[in-house]
């Protein structure tokens, strides 16, 4: 199973959460919302393992200036 995924940003808003998949799905990139009480989490791509996933972050971090991504499991129910 792939658990682990890449957290770029989190909205209050589901309109620019969805706004920020689009534009990740032109460059190419699987992207997805996590929901959270009142917050929209975009999370990108699914991973099978920790490291695995966290080969891809400084490329997130760094290449796509999402500063304050990391790493996360994904819950089952999401």
């Amino acid at each position: 199973e792939k658990n682990w995924t890449i957290q770029v940003v989190t909205y209050a808003n589901e309109s620019y959460a969805n706004d920020e998949i689009a534009k990740l799905a032109k460059s190419g990139i699987a992207a997805f919302i996590i929901p959270s009480g009142r917050y929209y989490q975009v999370c990108v791509k699914r991973y099978a393992t920790n490291e695995h996933a966290k080969k891809d972050l400084a490329y997130f971090q760094n290449e796509r200036k999402y500063s304050d991504a990391f790493v996360r499991k994904i819950k089952k129910d999401a």
